[in-house]
């Protein structure tokens, strides 16, 4: 029955797995950023995937304006920060400028928490010292555009301005605490006086997008990439149809190393992924992998359902298999294992191109995972349900010599098989007692699952063999 159900597809109902065959990808915006700004948008997208300068509509008798909003960064508050962007990303540097300009004016809109202040600085320096400042501060909630000005203070009106600095924030930056929610709206920017320069950009009218390609109905973490060097990207090496997913280990923003997608959300639980109304038997599809070192691909998958009287998602099953290395597609499967009566509402699947099991895991720099045509296959009508009771689980774990298989005594005289992580078939034996001892000096290292079909009942599980 096990061989049957796992080899033998045609038998089963087979559901297809959003977008599983990566011929469907859309240019994802994470964010966007006013022209010749620099913003706080990556880290608030980082930690709340969402960002938090945004552009909004309309303006001050314009198409666009730009919105500033102080954000959880837990503990603290990331406020929304904006200042013209330069190579050394230092707010008190800023861009050439040759101007003298006696004030600065603006529209703004406002929703300030109570003890925070927004503010907007700009700063004139001349031989790398500060010439002139103007500052603004703004409190209160204002509901619609209202015009501001303020003159500039001037240090030094002997030496040449040769840089203009602009600092917009949501919160206040002089060692006040920042408060959640404080939002600060501003348009319509300019310097005023007849040596006054333009200000560039600062009717907020030009934005560029920052994101990638992405395939639909799954998530990625291309945004803490280098552009350069994305860990999901599409490929025309495909084992069916045009496209297919290439999954690379490569080194983040952050100097770390990632190789992951999957169809839910990234976060310390299972979150997200695609509807299901039934328990699967096990997740299809073709992979080739092309290993830097000994390192080696993984994929997982979770089952699990809303649990309304604890408003949280109880797993059912989950499911762990290695994929080792090819250079020709070849097929896997990933089967589960019911614990529970429960039906699941969702499917979570995470892929990784390394082996991130541990900490003391080999992770190769540029181990490539091609991944094409992914499918779900559910029970037949008329498969046994799974055995449920007080059956212990195989000890020990993981083994390294000697393995213990408990057994029900109502599976007496049945066969119970046990297959590797690729689906190979390893042992076959009829049951005669409550345990099944195995020697496992020589079995390979890795994740193993047995299948014992009763008449009315079916035991499942999974070991770890770790030599």
């Amino acid at each position: 029955l096990f061989v049957f159900i796992f080899f033998c597809h045609s038998a089963l109902r087979a559901q297809p797995i959003l977008n599983g065959g990566f011929e469907t990808w859309s240019f994802h915006t994470y964010y966007e950023n006013p022209v010749g700004f620099w913003t706080t948008n990556f880290s608030s997208y980082l930690i709340n995937r969402t960002a938090n300068v945004n552009k909004i509509s309309p303006g001050f008798n314009s198409a666009t304006a730009i919105s500033l909003v102080s954000v959880n960064n837990s503990p603290d508050v990331l406020p929304g920060f904006a200042f013209f962007d330069n190579p050394s990303i230092d707010p008190s540097t800023g861009i050439p400028y040759t101007g003298s300009p006696d004030s600065l004016k603006g529209f703004f809109q406002s929703n300030i928490q109570p003890g925070d202040t927004g503010n907007v600085v700009v700063i004139i320096r001349g031989g790398g010292a500060a010439l002139a400042i103007a500052q603004k501060q703004f409190t209160g909630q204002t509901n619609t555009w209202t015009p501001f000005g303020v003159s500039f203070v001037w240090l030094d009106t002997i030496t040449p301005p040769d840089t203009l600095a602009m600092i917009l924030t949501s919160s206040s930056f002089n060692g006040s605490a920042a408060i959640i929610g404080s939002r600060l709206d501003l348009d319509q920017l300019q310097l005023i006086g007849p040596n006054a320069d333009p200000l560039p950009n600062g009717d907020f009218e030009a934005w560029i997008p920052s994101g990638n390609d992405e395939p639909e109905n799954w998530s990625t973490l291309n945004f803490i990439c280098n552009p350069l060097d994305l860990s999901v990207t599409p490929s025309t090496d495909a084992y069916a149809g045009s496209g297919a997913l290439q999954l690379k280990t490569v080194t983040t923003l952050f100097n770390d190393t990632l190789g992951l997608i999957t169809n839910g959300y990234f976060t310390n639980e299972p979150e997200g992924g695609m509807p299901i109304s039934q328990n699967p038997i096990s997740i299809s599809g073709y992979y080739k992998y092309f290993p830097q070192g000994p390192d080696s691909a993984l994929v997982g998958a979770y089952t699990y359902f809303y649990n309304p009287s604890t408003q949280s998602r109880t797993v059912l099953d989950s499911s762990l298999i290695f994929l080792t290395p090819t250079s020709t597609y070849q097929s896997f499967t990933l089967p589960f294992l019911y614990n529970g009566w429960n039906l699941p509402d969702t499917l979570h699947i995470t892929f990784s191109s390394s082996n991130i099991l541990n900490a003391n895991s080999y992770v190769g720099i540029g181990s490539t995972l091609l991944i094409d045509e992914l499918s779900i296959q559910y029970s037949p009508v008329g498969e046994p349900r799974p055995l449920f009771g007080n059956t212990p689980a195989p000890y020990p774990m993981p083994a390294s010599s000697w393995l213990n298989i408990p057994l029900d005594k109502t599976l007496h005289g049945n066969t119970l098989e046990i297959f590797d992580a690729t689906g190979k078939n390893v042992f076959r034996s009829t049951i005669n007692g409550t345990n099944l001892q195995l020697d496992v000096h020589q079995w390979n290292d890795g994740v193993y699952f047995y299948r014992c079909p009763g008449e009315r009942s079916m035991l499942k599980g999974q070991f770890i063999i770790q030599h």
